[in-house]
């Protein structure tokens, strides 16, 4: 079944099933020149019959489909060919692969293709087919022009990533510019693709571009025209240029609608009970201090599951949000008068967590905020010191110095007597 078409002057593309998604002709990019410099030289350097591979990486909403786009457009003579990959609970097998051999009219990889699962260790059937995908992809791409483009290598599965292995270290024999993009925070130590990203880090000819956050220039100049001070979307944004962008488009909201929903939506595969931790981080006044981690409940499998999210990160001893509107997001998930972690089976372990902890650190000092609205970046007051505890014998002898104060005048000089004594002359 053949999907919708995409005309680009006089070449048709066939587009698979879900379609790609399509690039837009035009894309301003801001502090962005270098990058697209780089991956401009690879589609330059594929032209001319030398093959190379880029790496672009970043986090959610840093540019990089922005950035890819932006490069497709400055170069539109190739063959332009894109994979995707989709965050699905289960992988769907050569995903990225399918879209592209639809795209390029090579029809299903093989007929027995839903075998390619690698589910099954030692499958010597399942080995022979994935070899056979390797081989149809590589004589479909060897002798034209081609920018092969696979975006979020995040949610790849295993499959794809060997066909992609077996195209990167053939690609400087190749016409070919291959263009990949991840995640870099949600891609662990563990996860399938990580084996290409060392092929990417230590093979000639492939490179691995990291996009940094925008600049308080750059977002002065995305802000320009509104009442938004720059200063204080940056420090709220950590310079995200997805977040800068949608505070931009909504000035008058504390909190822009798509931000919330990208931000819980990647709260949708962890617990109930990880979204009440990312609560009690986001309620926090200063951090989630480690110390009362364990107390609390929070062990290593539940900080791997909260990893998987990429709002959080380590500083100042403590678990603290990536980026403040990322916190406030999750802050507005708690109800009015709610409190995470406010059960009567955590109260023990709380104030078990806030004795091993000294009385000057912040989190021992607060209780979770009981609602949305209170900014954790508020430190708590400095602690009192308590008052000295007067006795009762304290307190009678005070007030007898008291009284005979009064009875007994303060003297302020020598005074003469009228006593029954007379002076003498």
């Amino acid at each position: 079944m053949t999907g919708p078409t995409l005309r680009r002057g006089a070449r048709t593309f066939h587009l698979g099933a879900p379609p790609a998604r399509l690039y837009p002709d035009h894309v301003d990019l801001l502090e962005r020149d270098r990058e697209v410099a780089v991956v401009r030289a690879a589609i330059d350097r594929a032209a001319a019959g030398q093959g190379s591979g880029v790496a672009v990486t970043g986090e959610s909403g840093a540019g990089k489909s922005a950035l890819l786009a932006a490069a497709r457009a400055a170069a539109p003579g190739p063959r332009f060919l894109l994979g995707g990959c989709d965050p699905l609970l289960t992988p769907r097998p050569l995903g990225p692969f399918r879209d592209i051999a639809a795209a390029a009219g090579l029809g299903p990889l093989l007929p027995g293709e839903d075998r390619v699962r690698g589910e099954k260790a030692g499958d010597r059937g399942a080995e022979l087919a994935l070899a056979g995908v390797c081989e149809r992809i590589y004589e479909a791409l060897r002798d034209e022009t081609t920018v092969l483009v696979v975006e979020d290598l995040h949610w790849v599965d295993a499959a794809s990533v060997e066909v992609l292995r077996f195209l990167a270290r053939r690609v400087d024999a190749m016409s070919l510019a291959l263009l990949v993009s991840y995640r870099d925070d949600e891609i662990g130590p563990g996860h399938s693709a990580r084996p290409l990203l060392g092929d990417f880090a230590r093979l000639a000819g492939l490179r691995t571009l990291d996009l940094r956050p925008l600049s308080l220039d750059a977002v002065r100049a995305v802000v320009g025209g509104t009442r938004l001070e720059p200063s204080r979307v940056h420090e709220l944004t950590g310079g995200n240029p997805f977040f800068v962008t949608e505070i931009a488009k909504e000035p008058d909201r504390p909190l822009p609608t798509s931000v919330r929903d990208a931000v819980l939506a990647r709260t949708t595969d962890v617990t109930l009970d990880d979204v009440e931790v990312l609560q009690m981080v986001a309620t926090a006044p200063d951090r989630l201090d480690d110390r009362v981690l364990p107390a609390l409940g929070v062990d290593l499998p539940t900080l791997r599951r909260l990893d998987t999210t990429g709002l959080l990160t380590r500083a100042r001893g403590g678990l603290v949000f990536r980026h403040e509107l990322a916190r406030q997001a999750v802050e507005s998930t708690i109800p009015p008068g709610g409190a995470p972690g406010c059960t009567p089976a955590c109260w023990p372990r709380w104030s078990e967590s806030s004795r091993a902890i000294p009385p000057s650190s912040p989190t021992t000092r607060s209780w979770p905020a009981t609602g949305p609205g209170r900014p954790s970046t508020r430190r708590p007051p400095p602690a009192r010191r308590p008052r000295p505890v007067r006795t009762a014998r304290r307190r009678r002898s005070s007030r007898w110095r008291w009284s005979t104060s009064e009875r007994r005048p303060r003297s302020t000089g020598p005074t003469c007597s009228t006593g029954s004594r007379s002076s003498s002359t």
